[in-house]
């Protein structure tokens, strides 16, 4: 007893230490059944088949974007069908979008050093804070070899 006693007492300081960001990141890779990458990304790809992007790739893409809250939606962040290049996305878009296959749509929540950063945040957006997205991978254009 006292040998679980003292390994609980030295998991109290790191708990304590966890950011609010970490805790909530923990919280919701296990509330919504997600994966985790290496970089902290939570994901969780579903359906689709073949081919997956590249960063010089082309895609064609369909966002939702939420607040950490998971019902504030932020319309400046999620676009219907558009088209652009992977590697011209924020890093934890350009991560996921590399692991889904065409006609696949996955669930993220993306940290913030995966998606602003330390850099300018958009407006209504709140800063350093995790964003919810779900991502349809309409199509990929592949980049040309010259």
């Amino acid at each position: 007893m006292e040998m679980l006693q003292q390994r609980l007492a030295s998991l109290l300081p790191a708990v304590a230490e966890s950011s609010p960001v970490e805790r909530y990141l923990d919280e919701a890779k296990h509330r919504f059944q997600l994966q985790q990458s290496e970089t902290g990304l939570l994901f969780r790809v579903q359906n689709g088949a073949g081919p997956r992007p590249r960063p010089e790739d082309t895609v064609v893409i369909t966002y939702e974007t939420r607040s950490a809250d998971g019902r504030t939606e932020l319309p400046q962040l999620s676009r219907t069908s558009v088209r652009v290049k992977v590697s011209d996305l924020m890093p934890g878009l350009v991560e996921a979008l590399q692991m889904m296959p065409l006609a696949a749509e996955a669930q993220l929540v993306i940290p913030p050093h995966l998606s602003f950063g330390s850099g300018a945040w958009p407006d209504g957006v709140e800063e350093n804070a995790p964003l919810i997205m779900r991502v349809r991978l309409e199509d990929i254009v592949p980049a040309t070899d010259s």
